[in-house]
């Protein structure tokens, strides 16, 4: 329930902050990688929360990944235009990390063809793009509104992922149902 409420919290920010974007462009992106950050530091808890003792890497890594959001919000208030190619740089890297990151914690779990796997990965490609090349001549004409673009669109994918999980774990809990259902009918005709 709770993953269910995040990554619709998640995707619905992104929309809003997409279509509310009249805001300056380094605000408007300051204001969606705190959502990022907010996000990868729920991430480190709930990995926290189930990690394995191999697996103690993962909470780090997610901690990590909001440290650098942070840094990256301070980057967009404070960097001058003439830094738009670090900042390109520096979210590419970011967005590059958080989609491993959640495909490390989704593949083992759901699998290599879970629809949820697959947007994460999408939403990826399409932030590092429009990072890079714009996907309009209005991004490519400001930069700084693109690389905030590229940034909404990460919480796009860090969204579906919550919602991918939330919707894998409802199926696993239908699968569980069933499955005990059919055992209590196999008991109940043997017994008599």
């Amino acid at each position: 329930m709770t993953a269910t409420i995040v990554g619709t919290l998640a995707l619905g920010a992104a929309v809003a902050a997409a279509l509310g974007s009249r805001i300056a462009a380094p605000f408007f992106g300051a204001i969606v990688a705190v959502a990022l950050a907010g996000n990868a530091f729920v991430f480190a808890l709930c990995e926290t929360a189930n990690a394995t003792p191999n697996a103690r890497w993962r909470p780090v890594g997610w901690g990590i990944l909001a440290a650098g959001w942070l840094v990256f919000a301070f980057l967009l208030l404070h960097a001058p235009l003439a830094y738009t190619d670090p900042l390109r740089a520096f979210v590419t890297g970011l967005v590059v990390v958080g989609a491993a990151m959640r495909g490390l914690e989704g593949y083992p779990h759901l699998g290599p063809t879970a629809p949820a796997l697959a947007l994460t990965l999408f939403f990826a490609a399409a932030a590092i793009a429009v990072a890079w090349f714009g996907g309009s001549p209005a991004l490519a004409a400001s930069p700084l509104r693109a690389i905030s673009t590229a940034a909404a669109l990460e919480l796009c994918g860090a969204g579906s992922a919550w919602l991918g999980g939330a919707w894998t774990g409802h199926l696993r809990d239908l699968e569980a149902r069933r499955a005990s259902a059919t055992a209590a009918r196999y008991v109940a005709l043997h017994r008599t």
